[in-house]
């Protein structure tokens, strides 16, 4: 035959579990914070990275709107000149023009022109 053999806690037993909880507990709490912290500090880089990265797109945003400018100057410049030459190349070919329809007109007439 078997015999159930109970312990009751002591007194000086109830502090030592009580103790022992809460050390278990100290520990899973300080594993937690620590992983926390872990986390915050990676979070940390990432978003340190995060606006290092918006800080040189700005930088280049604003070099391209700067760049963006000189090229429309540019733009603009070249097309004055443009019209500025057509204009003048019209100027010049009128007298050529003439010389043309006068050589037209002296065939049609009978001259010719020598050299």
């Amino acid at each position: 035959r078997q015999s159930i053999t109970t312990t009751t806690a002591t007194p000086s037993d109830q502090p030592t579990a009580i103790l022992a909880t809460t050390l278990h507990q100290t520990h899973r709490t300080t594993a937690s914070l620590s992983t926390l912290l872990r986390s915050t500090a990676s979070l940390r880089l990432a978003l340190r990275a995060s606006l290092n990265i918006a800080d040189d797109l700005t930088r280049r945003h604003a070099d391209l709107l700067r760049h963006s400018g000189e090229l429309s100057a540019a733009a603009e410049r070249l097309q004055h000149e443009e019209a500025v030459l057509t204009r003048r190349a019209e100027e010049i070919g009128r007298p050529l023009k003439h010389y043309d329809d006068v050589d037209g007109i002296g065939a049609l007439v009978g001259l010719t022109w020598s050299e």
